[in-house]
């Protein structure tokens, strides 16, 4: 279910700012995070760190996180991200 991190779906996630309607806390500070990481940085680097930092963190609690993931996705593939 989650794409590959070299899915340029998770450079959209972890790059815009536009808000999702996610049901877990957890997974919108992870956002709130890694958004503010590129705000203060945007450099490739920096990106491919928030993408790591996101990717790991849906890979880790993959199960727990599984409606937020179809939200973002579904979303995504629809271009509302």
């Amino acid at each position: 279910m989650i794409p590959k991190k070299q899915d340029p779906r998770w450079k959209e996630l972890v790059t815009m700012g536009t808000s999702l309607p996610l049901h877990g806390l957890a997974t919108k500070m992870l956002l709130m995070r890694v958004r503010t990481m590129i705000k203060l940085d945007s450099s490739p680097e920096k990106i491919d760190e928030a993408i790591k930092i996101a990717y790991d963190f849906f890979n880790k609690n993959e199960e727990t996180l599984k409606n937020d993931l179809e939200i973002i996705f579904r979303s995504n593939d629809e271009n509302t991200i």
